[in-house]
């Protein structure tokens, strides 16, 4: 029998081999061979895991095991060199509330990976970030502290371009290595990967280096990681095992999935190749991680983050979706007025229709659109240069083709153009010039949309601004980046950019666009993950968040709208998953099956026309609503029939909506699921709804019922502030507003969303709290009523005003609703399912085809070309 005393003396020792990477059954058996008591450590390990269940976190983590994790690492200590080091670098341009935020999510991660000192292992995980979030410091932060505790091999996966590998790789050098010579580093600015010897040598000697450890910068390409594979290869495995190596995969989504694409398959099997490195972690960071979560979990030998899953908190003042959009749960949340519209007869001037069209002669040219953007940079820019008193890096985004010659016909048109334009400004008659006068008009229309006042700006007069234009214009200048360019894209501390930056693919993954104004982006994409990435409008606008500026066609301005409702989604249940301590391989396939995530990626990528969905834990909702007014009149007599069938066998229940007991709705409990089985077969649904079919919703729950669940539902009439209506024994209710998107569709109007995002506890048991996070309803709902579905109708205004003012120019306003009678729209509110792998087939709707463009296409040439100069480099450091 051991004594208090006996295990405050062995804990220490425990932790000791926790921190050497041993696992409970390896301290167990080491125990066994020292003839240790067996119940003392028993003891000390059950203890040590208490002590980790308690700690606190910042983040929801998804991992696996965690019941048996035992906590290796205990943060930083004071002997550490590199994360201190990067700390006081980070402090200065961060603060440190942002600070703490990336240590706290980066001992996170720390924690569910292994102790380099772990005889065999290999790690893989996922870091959900944003996109242009600040990534790129987070894992210099993982890395960092991972060189403090024995990592040795740092390998960054940079994406697929020179110019992003470049610009990771100047990052590195001027925040993390800083001209610290314990770091040994394998590529700099000029040079990829092209090491072929002395790898066992070089684990040889840094196995007893004190804090010195090897880090290299490469792309995705088959060139680059071959070279990377054999080197390894050529060590061996008792060497490699000398040289524990984290590999960090930025833009993870990008590349290295196996989709069946020739150079992406190579690329794939090439990382799983190295990732055969004995002690070996992955940790995959992407904004756009639909890919990664749609990998079969079940294969052992992909990429699929099997071991831990860390979404890094949004951080304040990032300049995302939800400022663009609108927030995705919330109806009336539209985002900032500032997507303007490029109208279809301009998409011939600065795009073909194909490769064919350039070698027919095409032209490139500046139609109206794409003036108004160029001005508005200048504008724009001029404006911040007098907010803040200085020039400050700024820059345009023309984005319109794939193909790099558009590239170069798109740089010569807006040169003349420019140049007309810095003739002008120049000419000592601006003020009295038509251009002034059109300036003019531009900075109060765009004044009136987006008021500065919101941000803390003051409001500036036109006269102050036009004074700083003639030196904009004397330092702005035309930059295009692709790979054949030879001017490229940088930016100098001390000597800030007024740049126009035209491109292709090589802008449109990880690049950062210092001070970004104006876009102009008329590109389709064949993969929302990659249409999301394009985005190079998100990101930190502090200081200016008033002035940016996207000119888009209107079709892409609504798949973005869309893609912010997936990714919310997609956001919420990895929370909730973490929330209930899901793991990340049943996290996969959950969201495998997620409706509106599987919809959606099967419509715009065009790869199913069936899809396998599970309505387990989700809230399909009418989005869309039909407003023919026969439609009207029919669901509105099925909605009286349906309530009033239930009114016959039920007596009115109230649920609580709000902190006041009389704020309540009135509904049925213990409705059967025929009855709601029912009203989806009588109830008129338009077509197209983003989350579901009403025969695949009727599918699941038949079998759900089948299986044992849904035994019953809870019906809810929710009300608003709009017109009062008769409902049947309701009696007199108030109707929701919800105004419609401007889409010119005359028989279906877009509502966004349908619920507001408290509607969610309602019908929920438990105290109503106005603090209570989405997560947490989510999880009470479940732990509460685990077999009850819950149906929330929606008597809908007929007017709905919309409560904002709209001009007729705004890409995404709103109108009203204008419906001949009362609309009703639906949300089935779904507990888990009773088989969480059981799925239904659900059709795809047909999206009209438009023209798409391949992000592996434009690459091809690229990867050709640096095979070359791969092969170069690797002659050339064979010479040396």
């Amino acid at each position: 029998m051991y004594t208090e005393e006996d295990l405050k003396n062995v804990v220490p020792v425990v932790q000791s081999w926790v921190s050497d990477g041993k696992t409970v059954d390896e301290i167990r058996s080491q125990a066994r061979l020292i003839k240790a008591d067996a119940d003392l450590i028993d003891a000390a390990i059950e203890l040590l895991l208490e002590q980790s269940a308690v700690a606190p976190e910042v983040v929801s983590v998804l991992e696996e095991g965690k019941a048996k994790r035992l906590p290796w690492y205990k943060g930083p200590q004071p002997e550490d060199r590199h994360w201190p080091a990067l700390r006081n670098r980070l402090y200065k341009d961060l603060g440190k509330e942002a600070l703490t935020a990336i240590d706290s999510t980066t001992d996170a991660i720390m924690r569910r990976m292994r102790s380099p000192k772990t005889t065999h292992f290999d790690t893989k995980g996922l870091v959900l970030g944003y996109v242009q979030s600040g990534k790129t410091t987070n894992f210099m932060s993982l890395v960092a502290k991972a060189a403090d505790r024995g990592y040795k091999l740092i390998i960054v996966l940079s994406g697929m371009t020179e110019i992003l590998r470049s610009q990771t790789q100047a990052r590195i050098d001027d925040m993390l290595v800083a001209g610290d010579f314990k770091w040994h580093q394998l590529t700099n600015l000029e040079t990829d990967f092209a090491q072929s010897n002395n790898a066992g040598s070089l684990f040889s000697n840094f196995a007893s280096s004190q804090g010195g450890a090897m880090i290299a910068v490469i792309k995705k390409n088959p060139a680059r990681l071959r070279r990377l594979r054999d080197w390894l290869l050529g060590a061996g495995t008792n060497a490699m095992k000398l040289a524990p190596m984290i590999v960090i995969d930025d833009e993870a989504d990008q590349a290295s999935i196996d989709v069946g694409k020739d150079a992406i398959s190579t690329i794939n099997e090439l990382l799983q190749n190295i990732l055969g490195h004995p002690r070996s972690a992955y940790v995959a960071y992407s904004a756009t991680p639909f890919a990664n979560m749609l990998i079969d979990p079940n294969d052992e030998d992909n990429l699929y983050p099997r071991d831990f899953i860390v979404p890094m908190p949004r951080p304040k003042g990032y300049f995302g979706a939800e400022e663009l959009f609108g927030i995705a749960s919330e109806a009336d949340s539209d985002g900032l007025d500032v997507v303007r519209r490029v109208p279809p007869e301009d998409f011939d001037a600065v795009r073909p229709a194909n490769r064919t069209a350039i070698k027919k002669g095409w032209d490139a040219h500046v139609p109206p659109s794409l003036h108004d953007s160029l001005l508005w940079f200048l504008v724009a820019t001029s404006a911040r240069r007098m907010r803040i008193g200085r020039a400050q890096h700024s820059s345009m985004l023309v984005h319109s083709s794939m193909l790099s010659d558009v590239h170069f016909e798109l740089k010569d048109v807006l040169e003349t153009e420019l140049a007309k334009i810095r003739k002008i400004v120049t000419s000592g008659s601006f003020a009295e010039s038509d251009l002034d006068a059109e300036c003019q008009r531009m900075w109060a229309r765009e004044c009136g949309r987006v008021n500065a006042a919101q941000f803390g700006h003051a409001p500036m007069p036109w006269e102050v601004v036009r004074t700083a234009m003639p030196g904009v214009l004397s330092d702005a200048r035309l930059i295009v980046d692709n790979y054949r360019s030879v001017d490229r894209l940088a930016y100098e501390s001390g000597d800030p950019a007024t740049v126009i930056v035209i491109g292709g693919n090589t802008l449109s993954r990880g690049l950062t666009l210092e001070g970004l104004v104006s876009s102009y982006f008329v590109r389709s994409a064949s993969a929302y993950d990659t249409l999301l990435q394009m985005g190079r409008w998100f990101g930190y606008r502090n200081g200016y968040e008033d002035l940016c500026r996207i000119w888009m066609p209107k079709n892409q301005s609504s798949w973005f709208r869309d893609l912010s409702l997936v990714e919310a989604e997609v956001r919420e249940q990895i929370d909730r998953y973490a929330a209930e301590s899901l793991t990340p391989r049943e996290l996969g396939v959950r969201i495998r099956l997620h409706p509106t995530l599987a919809i959606t990626m099967a419509a715009k990528m065009r790869n199913a026309n069936v899809v396998s969905i599970s309505f387990g834990s989700s809230r399909p909702q009418t989005t869309l609503l039909p407003i023919a007014p026969s439609i009207l009149e029919s669901n509105g007599e099925i909605i009286g029939q349906f309530i009033k069938a239930l009114a016959e066998g039920n007596d009115l229940a109230k649920f609580q909506a709000g902190k006041s007991s009389a704020n309540t709705r009135q509904g049925f409990v213990g409705v059967e699921s025929s009855e709601v089985l029912k009203l989806i077969s009588r109830f008129e649904f338009a077509e197209n709804q983003v989350s579901f079919t009403p025969t695949a919703l009727s599918q699941y729950i038949k079998e759900e019922v089948a299986a044992g669940g849904l035994n019953s539902w809870r019906v809810i009439l929710m009300e608003g502030r709009g017109e009062q209506v008769e409902l049947d024994v309701f009696g007199s209710v108030r109707t929701v507003i919800r105004s419609r998107l401007d889409d010119e569709n005359d028989t279906v109007a877009n509502i966004k969303a349908l619920p507001s995002d408290r509607d969610r506890a309602i019908g929920v048991d438990g105290e109503y709290s106005t603090t209570e996070r989405a997560v947490d309803i989510d999880v009470r709902r479940q732990r509460l009523h685990p077999e009850i579905g819950i149906l929330r109708i929606y008597p809908i205004d007929r007017t709905s005003k919309p409560k904002d003012e709209y001009t007729e120019e705004s890409e995404l306003r709103r109108v009203p609703l204008n419906a001949a009678a009362t609309a009703f729209g639906l949300v089935f509110d779904f507990p888990a399912s009773k088989e969480p792998h059981r799925a239904v087939k659900c059709a795809v709707a047909d999206i009209p085809s438009i023209e798409q463009e391949s992000f592996e296409t434009d690459l091809d040439e690229a990867l050709d070309n640096d095979e070359v100069i791969a092969q170069s480099d690797s002659e050339d450091h064979e010479i040396d």
